[in-house]
């Protein structure tokens, strides 16, 4: 999308909305997170978004709008096969779910952190690359449970 494309968006918001007049930084910024979206889905989720929202959008509400836009884009084009869907519209990688397994439902829960955690976990209580593929072997004779943690429960 280019600017011109980004400030008509900016316009459907704004005057469908009670919306005070943007300073020059707030239009530079939504300009500028604007004009790599694809200028359809946006324009879309504007106008999607206006029928729900009073005042102008924060960009965190837009952008939602616009990957629900895009998302069912996507699936009218046979584009998503596998509903297993996330909020940010990608598959969790499946050490995520031998995770929330290990943490949540496995008796005696595991506590250590994953070796893809090594960025930001305490090297002190990391699980070494070995031990990490034993769980995941334990989780998949388990049958691969994929509960997201908010709904899974100890039996």
């Amino acid at each position: 999308m280019n600017q011109a494309e980004a400030q008509d968006v900016i316009d459907i918001l704004g005057a469908a909305t009670n919306s005070r007049t943007f300073d020059a930084k707030k239009l530079e910024l939504w300009t500028s997170l604007l004009t790599p979206l694809d200028v359809s889905v946006a324009t879309e989720a504007a106008v999607k978004g206006i029928r729900n929202w009073e005042f102008f959008p924060s960009w965190a509400q837009y952008y939602e709008m616009y990957q629900a836009v895009r998302g069912d884009r996507a699936r009218a084009e046979g584009m998503i096969e596998n509903e297993e869907v996330l909020r940010r519209g990608e598959k969790a990688p499946e050490w995520v779910y031998v995770w929330m397994w290990a943490r949540q439902l496995r008796e005696p829960p595991e506590e250590r952190s994953f070796p893809q955690q090594r960025d930001w976990a305490d090297e002190e209580t990391l699980m070494n690359q070995d031990d990490f593929e034993a769980l995941k072997k334990e989780w998949a004779e388990a049958g691969r449970p994929k509960l997201l943690p908010a709904f899974a429960t100890k039996s």
